[in-house]
């Protein structure tokens, strides 16, 4: 597997997790490279937060958020987060444009998108805004 799909070594699980300052969901450890490729202008954020985590919860408005809490929410982002928006058009596999209404349609999907990260095809750090792998968000056939 790419390296953006095997799990990181030398953290704490707890280093990893902060709860969400709106709805209070435990957020995910993101790097701000994954934040910026997301925002509609990336340039005119500033990082003021040491680290930045990610909110999965799906009614929460915030994506992104900071230890200073700080928020980004989904009205400054240009993608759509699939995790938060679901619906056949919500992307799945950020990496190769795939949507929930796709995996649905054709079960081959899942393979396909399994060989192209083992070959090293994928950027889900950058691509998911969750800045993890999206095989794990992909359904079972």
């Amino acid at each position: 597997m790419d390296e953006c799909c095997k799990s990181p070594k030398g953290r704490s699980p707890a280093s990893r997790r902060q709860a969400c300052p709106e709805c209070g969901v435990a957020g995910i450890a993101v790097g701000e490279p994954t934040i910026a490729h997301h925002l509609s202008t990336p340039a005119s954020w500033t990082p003021s937060a040491a680290r930045h985590f990610f909110c999965a919860s799906p009614t929460c408005d915030t994506v992104y958020f900071g230890d200073d809490g700080s928020r980004i929410t989904r009205d400054r982002l240009h993608t759509r987060v699939g995790i938060k928006d679901d619906d056949g058009a919500s992307l799945l596999c950020y990496c190769f444009k795939l949507s929930r209404a796709d995996f649905e349609g054709d079960a081959s999907l899942h393979r396909f998108v399994e060989d192209r990260t083992r070959a090293g095809e994928c950027s889900c750090e950058t691509s998911n805004p969750s800045g993890r792998c999206c095989l794990k968000d992909l359904p079972r056939t």
